[in-house]
């Protein structure tokens, strides 16, 4: 009988193998579990390489598993690829700025064009009404 262990190790080892040897694209995690192929990528964009051509890929390897006569050893039904980290996009709150505003909105508004004008009208309102603001802040 073959110790799980040593057999589990023997079959990462060889699926590690093929990946590099097909794939070539750079893992940081191999893992299998219930049939399923887990592979964790280094970076984002090696995912993104993998999603792009998966259909390439995967008739590559499914080539390469078959003259490797790999079903004596690892059976797989299944490959789930993921990235180290997910990023989290860190939404933007406008109200928190937690920068001094240094603009005064003291300019000559010099635009003949009436939309033009009326936008750097607007941008002057904005600017003085978050000075009284930091003004108020601050008494």
């Amino acid at each position: 009988m073959i110790d799980p262990v040593w057999g589990k190790l023997t079959q990462i080892n060889a699926l590690r193998n093929l990946w590099l040897d097909v794939v070539k694209l750079p893992i940081i995690g191999i893992d299998l579990k219930n049939e399923i192929l887990h592979i964790t990528f280094a970076h984002p964009a090696h995912l993104q390489e993998w999603k792009i051509n998966e259909e390439r890929f995967l008739q590559e390897l499914r080539e390469e598993y078959k003259k490797r006569e790999l079903k004596k050893i690892v059976v797989f039904r299944k490959i789930v690829c993921k990235e180290r980290f997910k990023r989290v996009e860190k939404p933007i709150n406008q109200e928190e700025g937690n920068c001094k505003e240094k603009a005064k909105g003291d300019f000559t508004n010099h635009c003949t064009n009436s939309k033009l004008f009326e936008a750097f009208e607007r941008i002057r309102k904005t600017i003085r009404s978050k000075n009284d603001i930091q003004a108020e802040n601050l008494s």
